[in-house]
């Protein structure tokens, strides 16, 4: 018997959650999308997202934040060439 009716459903979707997030995680890991924990491979595709990539931007460089947007809008807000940009001398 169960103390709360339904309560076996409820954990079985959490688990099922869990797995599912655990192994959608490990592929962008194996699919290079993953730069020391940060996910580069973002589509900045509103505000919300364009800050995140600045902000992804300026962990992973030197950068501050008015040069790290400067570096997205030149590469079309790509991390990825963003930060290579960054980091080859001019």
């Amino acid at each position: 018997p169960e103390i709360l009716t339904g309560s076996t459903r409820l954990k079985a979707g959490t688990a099922q959650k869990m797995c599912l997030n655990r192994i959608s995680t490990g592929a962008m890991v194996l699919n290079g999308k993953v730069i020391e924990n940060l996910m580069v491979d973002v589509r900045a595709k509103n505000i919300k997202l364009r800050d995140r990539c600045v902000r992804i931007l300026c962990e992973l460089s030197t950068a501050t934040r008015d040069e790290a947007q400067d570096a997205l809008e030149a590469n079309e807000w790509s991390i990825r060439d963003a930060l290579e940009s960054l980091q080859t001398p001019a």
